[in-house]
């Protein structure tokens, strides 16, 4: 059907400096100096503001009218009211409607009374209309379509109309995985799409990071290319949100380097065992986007998928709160992540990556970290160093049982060691924390160390028994008074004399068991007290002369009491059991007892029947 030249209905959706503005309206001709119209229009404003939240907006309705090269236009703004506008045209322009920019309300006024009457009239958001042009051809102002380009037939079509890409426009930025408005002219017209997107009916969407170029085509011919670019986010920072309080860390949990050829710094944290993974990252585009964005986003590593929503408004950073459907993990561990962050696909579409992976170190800990009932503490223990060790040594166990693969204290203690020095450490073997410090020469007794070999030959050291300060002394760093505050992790911890007697491995058992949660204590195998008559301190010697043992007693879930041994017998066996079973004589650790009770002071010896004791600490009859 032929239309007259000014009866052509255009609908069209369109998007200006964050107002976005549907219109409908009947385009004029090309205008000549005597050009006279009249268009219906209407459509609506929506603001988008910084951070990427969206007003509803207001609907306008109304009338542009041209006399000549003056167009007077007449609109009813919801919630305003009615408004008039006028404008300016060209001789050659075609108008095929308008759109409405709002424009944010202006503060403050000076002290002149036409400034404060101006500010008063613009304490509320004001609009503007401006003219919806399509290029012409001046010197042709009638053609058989409306647009000012005849070929002197008359089928509604012409052979030098031009073929466009309407949306997107050239130079556009927009974030990898987000869809986009396709519109080319004519509607019909053969859309080639090359680089790292698809297209999706009357969109597209950006698969990955990169240019695209767009470019429409038809019979009669090919329209200008149309080049844009997806770009990814960078993650500045990610901060650990419920997690255990570290004594030497602080958040964020990962901060990005400072500078391009920096490393990113990564400090641990640790949650609970059977809780899921909350995190909150500080993300930026790497580009300035044309658009802001609002998407669903993902962080994954492996099985496990962080979710959350991304709103990046104007100023191209948002922080955002992700957590996984799921636990990170069911059992104690060291869980090193590497997070590969997406914009999901729908169903059947593939995720589109935005950015490298960023890494994350989290433990998973059976319970809050308690200090134990030991003596002579000499440090924290919730500190990296011990939750990175204890997360270790628990070897992917879960439970506060006796024995076992899935018990923590069976497997901790079967599993400790010494630590190794970094003069020791190879490419392959450096930890994710030392625990000495730079430049620290390494303990006096550092080469006779269990495992020794093991650690100059291949920078780890194996599975074995702690160092144990003997009795015959003929060495200074032998002398138990290096070794006498060696008490918790200070027996592995203490940078010039580590190691310590059955006692003090019993209290590094406990630690390691508090770190995690577990409640714990020494118990001391033993029977002292004071004489009756005399009051002076007196022992009862085991009968191969040993004066006392000391092992790890822990409270198990049930609430039983549960004893881990740490120096009387090896590793990966060591000996454990109940209280009762500990305390038995003869029994796993004392062979019996001595048939009369020695003096603790003075010039010691046997402490005659009328001066023994008629009550004792520690094992009973």
């Amino acid at each position: 059907m032929k239309l007259a030249p000014n009866s052509i209905v255009l609908a069209a959706a369109l998007t200006f400096g964050g107002i976005t503005v549907a219109t409908t309206a009947a385009p004029t001709p090309a205008i000549a100096q005597d050009a006279a119209a009249r268009l219906a229009v209407s459509g609506n404003t929506e603001v988008i503001g910084e951070n990427g939240a969206r007003s509803e907006g207001r609907a306008f309705s109304g009338t542009v009218s041209l006399d000549g090269r003056r167009a007077r236009a007449r609109l009813d703004l919801d919630g305003i009211g009615s408004r008039r506008f006028s404008f300016r045209l060209n001789v050659g322009d075609r108008l095929s409607g308008v759109r409405v920019e709002e424009r944010p309300a202006e503060e403050g006024a000076s002290g002149r009374l036409w400034d404060i009457f101006s500010w008063l009239r613009r304490r509320g958001p004001s609009f503007e209309v401006i003219p919806v042009l399509n290029d012409v051809d001046a010197n042709d102002p009638t053609d058989d379509d409306g647009d000012a380009t005849d070929d002197g037939d008359a089928d509604d079509t012409d052979a030098n109309d031009a073929v466009r890409v309407l949306s997107p426009r050239n130079g556009e930025v927009h974030l990898a995985g987000d869809f986009l408005d396709l519109s080319v002219r004519p509607a019909n017209a053969r859309v080639s799409i090359e680089g790292p997107a698809e297209r999706d009916g009357d969109r597209i969407r950006l698969t990955g990071k990169g240019a695209v170029k767009i470019v429409a085509e038809t019979e009669e011919g090919r329209s200008e290319a149309v080049t844009i670019e997806a770009t990814g986010l960078v993650v500045e920072s990610i901060e650990v949100l419920d997690d255990i309080p570290l004594r030497d860390v602080s958040a964020p949990h990962f901060r990005a380097g400072s500078s391009d050829d920096a490393d990113d710094k990564v400090e641990p944290a640790a949650i609970l065992q059977n809780e899921a993974l909350e995190i909150r990252a500080r993300v930026r585009a790497e580009k300035a986007l044309t658009d802001g964005v609002r998407a669903a986003i993902e962080a994954r590593d492996g099985d496990l998928v962080l979710k959350g929503r991304l709103v990046l408004g104007g100023n191209n950073t948002a922080s955002i709160r992700l957590e996984s459907d799921d636990a990170l993990a069911d059992h104690v561990a060291v869980n090193a992540l590497s997070l590969k962050w997406s914009i999901p696909g729908a169903e059947g579409d593939a995720a589109v990556d935005l950015d490298e992976s960023t890494d994350l170190r989290i433990y998973t800990t059976y319970k809050n970290p308690r200090e134990n009932d030991i003596w002579a503490r000499t440090v924290p223990v919730a500190t990296k160093l011990h939750y990175e060790l204890a997360a270790d040594w628990a070897n992917g166990a879960s439970k506060n049982i006796g024995n076992g693969s899935d018990s923590i204290g069976y497997q901790a203690d079967n599993r400790m060691r010494h630590h190794v020095h970094p003069d020791d450490f190879k490419d392959d073997t450096r930890p994710f924390v030392s625990a000495y410090r730079p430049g620290i020469v390494a303990p006096f007794n550092y080469e006779v160390l269990p495992g020794a070999w093991q650690a100059k030959r291949r920078g780890e050291r194996g599975i074995s028994s702690l160092y144990y300060p003997p009795l015959d002394v003929e060495e200074d760093w032998q002398d138990y008074s290096h070794y006498a505050r060696n008490f918790g992790w200070w027996v592995l911890d203490n940078p010039t004399h580590t190691g310590g007697r059955c006692n003090q491995q019993a209290s590094l058992v406990a630690d390691i068991l508090g770190t995690l949660g577990i409640e714990a204590e020494v118990l001391l195998l033993h029977r002292v007290g004071r004489s009756s008559q005399t009051n002076r301190p007196v022992r009862m010697y085991f009968a191969s002369g040993w004066n006392f043992h000391g092992v790890c007693n822990t409270i198990l879930e049930d609430g039983t009491e549960y004893c881990y041994d740490g120096s009387f017998s090896f590793p990966p066996n060591r000996k454990n059991g109940t209280r009762e079973w500990a305390e038995s004589a003869p029994g796993p650790f004392v062979d019996g007892w001595k048939d009369y009770w020695s003096y603790e002071d003075g010039t010691r010896g046997r402490v005659p029947e009328w001066d023994e004791p008629t009550r004792w600490r520690g094992i009973q009859d």
